[in-house]
């Protein structure tokens, strides 16, 4: 069951430290965290599953499924793919992905070894 919640925070990630910075000072409700790279944050996220207490994001473009900390805004890699993700969700005891390529089935101690 996905738990109810209301937005507290909308994050935006940048790769301008000057741009962070500024909006620190402002605190308009957007919080703006500055990222060396631009994979810390997301390009076109497609897909929310809400899975044993964590919140997992398929990140198409960047071709990876991030869990993402609602609390402080970071932004974790859980796994890296050769096609764009557009679903994730877990069945049974087994993870299932769906990409632009096909539909995949990870069992998690299966994880550093799958490639799609």
């Amino acid at each position: 069951m996905f738990p109810s919640f209301k937005i507290e925070n909308i994050y935006h990630y940048t790769t301008d430290e000057s741009l962070a910075h500024k909006q620190r000072e402002i605190n308009n409700g957007l919080s703006v965290i500055f990222s060396e790279n631009e994979m810390a944050g997301l390009n076109y996220p497609e897909y929310i599953s809400y899975i044993d207490g964590q919140l997992y994001i398929c990140d198409m473009e960047n071709k990876r499924i991030v869990i993402f900390n609602p609390d402080s805004g970071e932004i974790t890699p859980y796994i890296s793919l050769n096609s764009r993700p557009f679903e994730f969700l877990k069945w049974k005891n087994q993870f299932v992905i769906q990409t632009d390529t096909g539909i995949y089935l990870l069992n998690e101690d299966e994880k550093k070894d799958f490639f799609d």
